[in-house]
């Protein structure tokens, strides 16, 4: 089964405001920069350039979307959940009721692509 396919059916398996939330930040990542890629692995969703940008995690009363480059990406707004176990990642996490900033993640994605794609490019 395709990756797309895949992940459409994890999120209408979800059925509740998770499904929301990650249906959101779905089209949010895929409308943001040429040359995304849309992978399931680990049993969640992926997105990637030729390196892994963010992906979801889903559990009973969150939804977690981690960005693998997160600490080379400024984060003014404050977004970014403290008590990372990574020295590279961060991650945003959503529980249900919460105020979403789209406009706000939305930038944060643009970042975290682009971020990646220098990381690429200078060899890292």
């Amino acid at each position: 089964m395709e990756s797309n396919k895949k992940i459409s059916d994890y999120i209408s398996s979800l059925g509740d405001w998770r499904g929301d939330v990650v249906r959101q930040i779905r089209q949010i990542i895929m409308g943001t920069e040429a040359g995304v890629l849309e992978e399931w692995k680990d049993e969640r969703p992926f997105w990637t350039t030729t390196e892994p940008v963010c992906s979801i995690r889903v559990t009973d009363d969150q939804v977690e979307l981690v960005f693998y480059q997160g600490a080379m990406i400024e984060d003014p707004m404050g977004l970014f959940s403290s008590g990372s176990p990574s020295d590279s990642h961060r991650s945003i996490r959503f529980k249900e009721g919460d105020e979403i900033n789209w406009q706000a993640i939305g930038e944060m994605v643009v970042k975290a692509v682009r971020t990646t794609k220098m990381g690429i490019d200078k060899g890292e």
